[in-house]
Order: C-alpha cells, then sequence, then structure tokens
C-alpha cells in the first residue's frame, strides 16, 4: 500500500503522508489487524524540478514524498476494504 504527495514545501507533503498513514493504520486497526502485521517497506523523499529550455536551468517545483507500508493480511475476506490498493502479492 502506498501513500504519495507532492507538495510546494517539504514539510507539508511530510504531514500530509503522515495524516494519510495514520488514517490507514486506523483503518487497520478497526478491522483488527495487528500492529506487527504492518510495515513500513519504503520512504522516499525527492525533490520535483521543472526544466526551462530558455533559461537551460531546472527549477524547484515540489517535493514528492511516499511511503510504502506492507500488510500481512491473514483473513482475506478484509481485503475488499482496500478496493482500489495496488500490488497486492501472494505469500
Amino acid at each position: 500500500m502506498g501513500m504519495q504527495v507532492i507538495e510546494p514545501q517539504l514539510a507539508d507533503a511530510r504531514a500530509n503522508v503522515t495524516c494519510l498513514v495514520q488514517a490507514f493504520l486506523c483503518l487497520n486497526r478497526e478491522m483488527e489487524i495487528a500492529e506487527k502485521s504492518i510495515q513500513a517497506s519504503q520512504l522516499t523523499l525527492r525533490p520535483e524540478y521543472e526544466w526551462n529550455p530558455d533559461t537551460r536551468q531546472q527549477r524547484l517545483t515540489a517535493y514528492f514524498v511516499e511511503c510504502q507500508l506492507t500488510v500481512d493480511l491473514r483473513d482475506l475476506a478484509k481485503l475488499g476494504v482496500f478496493d482500489g490498493a495496488g500490488d497486492v502479492r501472494r505469500r
């Protein structure tokens, strides 16, 4: 499960991803999924640039922040709650 945000300010992008992760964790608690079954598998922070061909320079426009979470889901009936979630893998 991945949460991605692009914002002009890094602090805003990080805060928004944190809010999304917290909402996801809350949903997992409501579904009685143990916290030990959830892992942060990847965190990405990177600047986004725009190229100006006239000046031949790049300009910082925003920051991309992504947090990937891995959930070990034992009860597949709960999978429907994650409608739209990608990258579901069978172990």
